[in-house]
């Protein structure tokens, strides 16, 4: 029998970019999706999430708000942030991986699954 699948909660509010994170995680991975901070947070509260992978800048706030949230809520979710900007120096104590977007998928996909590979 084989081994669950993990749960990956995306948070992107480029639908763009979300297809192609869906696409590229969605082969290794059951794919939740959220468009900002507080969908997410509903999300995370009545599902079981494995990995949350955040863009940085939300609409409602920012990545790394969400995953300072999650830290305290369920610290057992793999935290991972995507930034097309400077990395947040708070991000390295509080994130398992931090992803410089853009980034090749295969990065990605390690950022987001390496548990799990």
């Amino acid at each position: 029998m084989a081994a669950p699948l993990p749960i990956v909660l995306i948070v992107e509010d480029d639908l763009d970019v979300l297809r192609v994170l869906r696409k590229a995680i969605g082969t290794n991975a059951e794919v939740v999706v959220a468009m900002n901070a507080t969908i997410a947070k509903e999300c995370l509260k009545h599902g079981e999430i494995d990995v949350v992978l955040t863009d940085h800048n939300l609409t409602d706030g920012t990545g790394l708000e969400l995953l300072t949230w999650l830290e305290a809520t369920d610290p057992s979710v793999r935290r991972v942030l995507a930034t097309a900007g400077l990395m947040p120096e708070a991000a390295l104590g509080l994130c398992h991986a931090v992803v410089q977007k853009p980034a090749p998928l295969g990065e990605l996909r390690r950022a987001v699954l390496e548990p799990w590979l």
